[in-house]
């Protein structure tokens, strides 16, 4: 079930597939290119980096990095363009920078990162030091 679509600089869509446990990337024309989530992109929900449990929101910022927000999982994770593991962050709870179910995710000015934190009734924003680059 699509839940999110977000667009890289150069035209690439990315569709967070929420209860597929994955991302799907397409092609400017269409063309579906591949597919991130568990082993071979088979949609198995896992807390590992690179997997997800509901990926319900996807956010790609102007240097091709893409943002999943991972709703069961508590957690945002950052990604290079082409589906490479950059870094996550969250973990349950409602203390600062703990998550409770995420929704979506955004960037912003001065390298921030947006989160709306739907279990916690509020958007939380984040520094990006650590997301790494695409």
């Amino acid at each position: 079930m699509p839940t999110d679509v977000a667009f890289g600089p150069d035209g690439t869509a990315y569709v967070a597939d929420a209860y597929n446990h994955r991302i799907q990337r397409f092609a400017a024309n269409g063309g579906r290119l591949d597919v991130w989530g568990g082993p071979l992109g088979l949609g198995i929900p896992g807390p590992w980096p690179g997997w997800f449990r509901v990926a319900t929101g996807v956010h790609v910022d102007s240097g091709g990095r893409v943002f999943v927000a991972d709703f069961y999982n508590h957690r945002i994770q950052a990604f290079g363009p082409s589906g490479d593991f950059l870094s996550e962050w969250g973990e349950p709870g409602s203390g600062e920078r703990a998550l409770d179910r995420p929704t979506d995710v955004a960037t912003g000015p001065r390298g921030r990162v947006f989160v709306a934190d739907f279990g916690n009734d509020r958007i939380q924003v984040f520094a990006c030091t650590s997301c790494g680059s695409g």
